[in-house]
């Protein structure tokens, strides 16, 4: 049986409630990667090995994969596979409508949860199991506020992608970690 948002986040230590938004951009990534001829993979695989034991998920930006169409796709579905089963796997759209279910099964995409715009879809993917909803925006925040269904609010911090794009040389994914355990990883 697949863990919940909620499972997820308990297991994760509180100081680690931290879901890393990665919307791969061409012109953004860092000069090693964009020699690739699909640079969205090795990008998403220098990022999530060098930061997955500090972080409790990934937000994956729907949008900024699309933009390399079949390419983008693939890159997706390969970057969700390296995600550790125990981490989060959030996919944002924001999505509207209830008809994404099937993405998120273990046969697509594998995800956790979507990110979505009204109440109604929440509602409709909480009720759902075992997929889960996060309330939100057109844009990222600093913090989405994940209501599970039985009604526990929890607080999930999104670091941004403009942090992931701080670091462009050789060490990116290197400096990248050791700028989160400094900044986000405080006592």
């Amino acid at each position: 049986m697949r863990n919940s948002i909620g499972d997820k986040l308990i297991k994760c230590p509180e100081q680690t409630h931290y879901v890393l938004h990665l919307a791969p951009r061409i012109e953004l990534l860092p000069l090693p990667i964009q020699r690739f001829d699909d640079p969205f993979l090795p990008f998403g695989r220098a990022v999530i090995e060098a930061t997955q034991d500090i972080v409790c998920g990934y937000v994956l930006d729907f949008a900024a994969y699309m933009a390399l169409a079949a390419a983008g796709a693939r890159a997706l579905e390969r970057t969700i596979a390296l995600i550790q089963r125990e981490k989060l796997r959030i996919l944002h759209g924001p999505f509207v409508g209830k008809g994404y279910s099937a993405m998120a099964d273990r046969t697509a995409f594998d995800l956790d949860a979507f990110t979505v715009t009204n109440s109604q879809d929440f509602q409709f993917y909480m009720n759902n199991p075992p997929y889960g909803a996060i309330i939100t925006g057109s844009y990222l925040g600093d913090e989405v506020y994940y209501r599970s269904s039985s009604d526990v609010e929890q607080v999930i911090k999104v670091i941004g992608a403009n942090i992931v794009y701080r670091f462009r040389g050789e060490d990116f994914s290197q400096q990248l970690k050791q700028y989160l355990i400094g900044t986000y990883h405080r006592d």
